[in-house]
């Protein structure tokens, strides 16, 4: 099997925190992407309670976080437009970006 991408990796060794963890990952191919990227799966339990699973994708050329999609009784997506510092900031975004509880 592969081993995930050091810089991908680096952003991952944070987890698992109190709410979040890490389920896998695999390659996957995008239109017009020269390099696969690397889809990141998670689980999530709110501190208000449930599940919600949790997509990160991360860039295939750089390893950098491209987006978030949050599955739960809908999907939302995230664009993460600036690179997180590490791990410990990932998750900071990850927080930030999620749907409102209405929506979960």
């Amino acid at each position: 099997m592969a081993e995930i991408p050091p810089i991908v990796g680096g952003f991952l060794g944070g987890f698992p925190t109190q709410h979040l963890r890490v389920l896998g990952w695999v390659f996957s191919r995008r239109d017009g992407a020269r390099h696969p990227d690397v889809r990141v799966f998670l689980s999530m339990e709110p501190p208000s309670g449930g599940v919600m699973d949790i997509r990160v994708i991360f860039r295939g050329g750089t390893g950098t976080p491209w987006k978030i999609i949050y599955e739960s009784t809908t999907i939302t997506e995230v664009i993460v437009t600036s690179c997180p510092r590490d791990g410990w900031q990932l998750v900071e975004y990850i927080y930030t970006g999620l749907p409102l509880k209405s929506q979960r």
